[in-house]
């Protein structure tokens, strides 16, 4: 009993003592950033979209480098930073970056950076610039697969549109009736905008101005059934028009909607899939937007209005990079062309501008969250590939 006593006293005593000792404080490094020089400003890119950028070196940190994996970044200032690393004193350097905007700034290790600017990136999986006048392809990331267009379609029909004019075949006065299934698909919430009324008559500027600008899918149907007669008529012809210009598409709406909504009208193609929709690639797009703009220059002066009035209704456009918008850019000479969106084509966009000094130049963006910046970056790389 007495050796149990003692080894538990013994026991107890050690455990008494292993608590009662002092914990070690881990060393905290300090950091002193010291010889501060301005440099010449100069473009870096993520070497491996490792490390953080602080405000102050190591004291409060802003973000990840990961989080933007393609961005240039323009060092302005060089500095040497002094911490303790065990027993040792260590000296490294740190640069001060920014953005192109300047939003995003800070202290990074220069070991997290590479010299030279980030190559060029947009989130569109489906992109292509060209040279409108030379038709030279700028860029193109993928440009060549079919896929959903949404309402960036309807530049064909006005292109068609356009052509009967100019063959005298009818004129921007001339009268269009508007029967009771255009009628109700313009009073639809999910596929209407500008509201016709069965029995009433529009003329062709008007239903242009509603097409291009309000993206009424009414409209442009409307508009294709007067261009060529009917809606399968209309059809056919735009697939026959595609195929001289070298461009392989599936066409079966004018408007760019699937035949899961143009059904519901009575607007779905003989012979065609109640899921069958249009597929075109981004290149075969632009095709579209060079013959439109090269033939007829003049659609720009519908396709850069921001807002106008038609028959006493106030269309919009929803093209945010138009002069005056969120995402203009002024140098860029923004002037249209055509966005759109359905769930399967996801947010589309063709843009063109002619900045001071260059060619023409047309963007095609598909199934992009970031249309309207991916257009001003992709016009502006472009522009430097011209």
């Amino acid at each position: 009993m007495k050796r149990i006593v003692i080894l538990l006293s013994f026991f107890t005593a050690v455990a008494f003592g292993l608590q009662s000792q002092p914990t070690q404080a881990k060393t905290k490094s300090t950091y002193t950033m010291y010889k501060v020089t301005s440099i010449k400003k100069t473009a870096y890119h993520n070497k491996s979209n490792n490390g953080a950028v602080y405000s102050t070196p190591h004291k409060s940190k802003k973000f990840n480098l990961k989080s933007y994996p393609h961005t240039t970044w323009y060092v302005t200032k060089s500095a040497l930073v002094k911490h303790r690393q065990g027993k040792k004193n260590v000296v490294a350097r740190y640069f001060y970056i920014k953005n192109n905007t300047g939003k995003m700034s800070g202290w990074v290790w220069n070991q997290y950076l590479k010299s030279g600017a980030a190559a060029f990136y947009i989130r569109a999986p489906h992109a292509v610039a060209i040279d409108a006048q030379t038709g030279k392809v700028l860029y193109s990331k993928d440009g060549n697969t079919a896929v959903p267009v949404a309402s960036m379609i309807k530049t064909l029909t006005a292109y068609m549109a356009y052509d009967k004019i100019a063959h005298h075949k009818g004129s921007w006065s001339s009268k269009v009736s508007v029967g009771s299934g255009a009628a109700k698909m313009s009073r639809s919430s999910d596929c209407g905008g500008f509201v016709m009324h069965a029995g009433s008559k529009y003329t062709v500027k008007q239903l242009m101005d509603a097409a291009l600008i309000d993206s009424s899918n009414a409209v442009a149907t409307r508009l294709g059934v007067w261009v060529s007669g009917s809606n399968a008529k209309h059809i056919r012809a735009m697939s026959n028009l595609l195929s001289s210009w070298g461009v392989n598409a599936h066409i079966v709406s004018a408007s760019g909607l699937d035949n899961t909504d143009l059904s519901r009208f009575k607007y779905q193609l003989p012979g065609s899939g109640y899921w069958d929709q249009n597929y075109i690639s981004a290149n075969g797009m632009a095709v579209i937007g060079r013959n439109l703009l090269n033939r007829f220059p003049q659609v720009t002066k519908i396709t850069s209005e921001n807002d106008m009035k038609v028959c006493g209704q106030t269309i919009h456009n929803f093209n945010t990079t138009l002069p005056g918008r969120k995402y203009n850019v002024p140098s860029l000479k923004i002037d249209g062309l055509k966005n759109g969106y359905t769930g399967r084509a996801g947010y589309c966009l063709m843009g063109t501008g002619k900045m001071d000094g260059k060619h023409r130049i047309i963007t095609v963006v598909v199934n992009d969250e970031n249309m309207s910046t991916d257009t001003t970056a992709l016009m502006q790389h472009g522009y430097k590939k011209m």
